[in-house]
């Protein structure tokens, strides 16, 4: 394993704690309670303390082949869902959605999910399903929370960013962050007005 040191820090989009490391790469030191701790990164003399710690550097050794570049085709996609989903399918927030209310065969699920974006971000293939609908239809069993898409999205762009760097990388974190406002504000909007109607 690679070990790197750390010099110093930097917050994400999310504020978030990243590690520098002295090969030029991050990771990141979320404090997250109860599944998280780690309170030193929440001041800066925790986070000087830490100046100088060895850290194994998972980007250098693990996905070494697939950083700095950017997403360049189906088979990156493929890459990066599966990714995706090892952290949606192990999530304490939402994992319960797929397994126990959607109760996906994980596999054709991937597959559909890897067509879906490589029709959004090369439109190329030949994805045809309406994601809206299916969303509709779990949000009729358990309600969909804004902050379970915004959890959504979190995880999505911890995964871009694992593997990826680039305008393409870029260009689906902000889809995805698209897909889910919409998605959300749709589910919201709807809910009001059926509220309102059994008034």
């Amino acid at each position: 394993m690679s070990t790197q040191k750390i010099v110093g820090f930097h917050q994400d989009l999310e504020q978030h704690w990243v590690a520098d490391l002295s090969c030029g790469h991050g990771q990141h030191m979320r404090h997250n309670p109860p599944f998280t701790n780690r309170p030193w990164t929440q001041t800066q003399q925790g986070r000087d303390g830490y100046l100088g710690t060895p850290l194994e550097c998972l980007r250098c050794e693990i996905h070494g082949a697939y950083l700095q570049r950017d997403i360049r085709d189906e088979n990156d996609i493929a890459l990066l869902v599966r990714s995706f989903y090892e952290k949606l399918m192990s999530d304490p927030i939402i994992e319960f959605y797929f397994t126990d209310v959607a109760k996906i065969d994980v596999h054709k699920h991937l597959a559909k999910i890897v067509q879906f974006w490589n029709k959004i971000l090369f439109k190329a293939g030949d994805y045809s399903g309406k994601p809206f609908d299916i969303h509709r239809e779990l949000d009729k069993q358990v309600s969909l929370s804004p902050e379970h898409f915004q959890h959504w999205v979190f995880l999505f762009i911890q995964s871009v960013e694992d593997l990826f760097e680039g305008e393409r990388a870029n260009k689906i974190i902000e889809l995805a962050r698209g897909i889910a406002n919409a998605m959300s504000t749709a589910l919201n909007s709807e809910s009001a007005k059926s509220v309102k109607h059994s008034r």
